[in-house]
């Protein structure tokens, strides 16, 4: 009888330690889950904002490649306007009236250029005697 309830209270003792043993894991696990849970919330949102990143540097890429397209065929427009006048100007029509206008100007400015001195000359008589007056 001594020995049944020796053996009665060992394996009471040891299912209390066993249940403490438990109790503490149980919390611990718990714990662990609300970091966890907390760890998940965050990371959540970190994927929710690079998402957005993502989407936003799409929508940039994309305008910056429609924009880029624009340009090329602005540029390839321009190229081509500017070789057919060059193929205008390379004409031999062009060049023959290129010499008969061309050489006004340059007779204008020389005539220009002949004024303009007659002016300085006159102006600095006047200042010339402005000043002695």
């Amino acid at each position: 009888h001594d020995m049944l309830a020796q053996d009665l209270t060992s394996s009471l003792e040891t299912a209390q330690e066993d249940v403490s043993t438990k109790s503490m894991q149980r919390s611990t696990k718990q714990e662990e889950a609300a970091n966890l849970k907390k760890e998940l919330s965050s990371t959540q949102a970190v994927q929710v904002e690079d998402t957005k990143s993502l989407s936003d540097a799409k929508v940039q890429c994309h305008e910056k490649q429609e924009s880029f397209q624009e340009k090329q065929q602005l540029r390839a427009e321009e190229i081509e306007a500017l070789e057919k006048a060059v193929e205008i100007l390379s004409s031999e029509g062009v060049q023959g009236a290129a010499d008969k206008h061309l050489a006004l100007p340059s007779t204008a400015q020389k005539v220009a250029r002949a004024l303009v001195q007659a002016g300085l000359r006159g102006s600095s008589a006047a200042d010339t005697a402005g000043i002695r007056g």
